[in-house]
C-alpha cells in the first residue's frame, strides 16, 4: 500500500464553525462539515506503511485540520469509539487500538472540543431504521442529506459516509449540548 496523495488543509471562511466526524480505522475517513450543514471537505484515512504495516499517519491527518483557529472560528469533533470483538486476534485489536489514538491525539490537538461516540449512539441518531446493513445505511442517508457531495458513488465510499454522519452527530451534540 502506497501513500495516500496529501493535500493541505481546508481553507476556512471567516466566523464559521466546522464540525468534524473521524472514521478512524485505517479504511476510514474524516469529514468536515460547516455550520449550515454543507461539505467543507472529507479525506480518507492517510495511511503510511512502517515496515510491512499500514498505518494511520499523524503528521498527514494534522495536515487536514484546518491551521488558523480562533475564538470565532472553531472546530468541534466526533471521533468514533473503537472497540475490540471477541473474534479479533491481539494484533488486530492493537492496529484498532492504534488508529484510534492517532485520530483522538490529533482531534484533541486542533479542536476546540472533541467526543468519543460509540457507533450505535451515532447512528440510532442519524440513521433511519436500519436494514440490518449499517454500510448500506449509513451510504443511503449521506447520500440523502448530501446530495451536492459526489465522493459517495461506490459502494466501499460508506467510511466517507460514516465520517459525514458522525459530523452531523457532532453538530447535533455540540450545538444542543455544548460538548464535552
Amino acid at each position: 500500500m502506497e501513500d495516500q496523495a496529501h493535500q493541505g488543509p481546508p481553507e476556512l471562511d471567516a466566523n464559521v464553525n466546522l464540525y468534524c466526524g473521524i472514521d478512524p480505522g485505517k479504511t476510514g475517513a474524516i469529514a468536515f462539515i460547516r455550520e449550515d450543514r454543507s461539505v467543507e471537505s472529507v479525506w480518507d484515512m492517510p495511511v503510511h506503511m512502517v515496515g510491512s504495516r499500514s498505518v494511520v499517519s499523524p503528521s498527514h491527518l494534522d495536515m487536514y485540520f484546518p491551521a488558523s483557529l480562533d475564538a470565532e472560528r472553531r472546530i468541534f469533533t466526533a471521533v468514533e469509539r473503537q472497540s475490540a470483538r471477541p473474534s479479533q486476534g491481539v494484533v488486530s485489536v492493537f492496529s484498532i487500538g492504534d488508529s484510534f489514538g492517532v485520530a483522538r491525539a490529533v482531534a484533541s490537538l486542533n479542536s476546540y472540543g472533541v467526543v468519543d461516540i460509540p457507533p450505535r449512539t451515532w447512528q440510532k441518531k442519524i440513521n433511519r431504521p436500519s436494514t440490518g446493513d449499517s454500510k448500506a445505511d449509513s451510504l443511503s442517508m449521506a447520500r440523502e442529506l448530501f446530495p451536492d457531495y459526489d465522493g459517495l458513488a461506490r459502494k466501499k465510499d460508506h467510511n466517507r459516509a460514516d465520517a459525514l454522519l458522525i459530523a452531523v452527530y457532532a453538530r447535533i451534540m455540540f450545538r444542543n449540548r455544548g460538548g464535552e
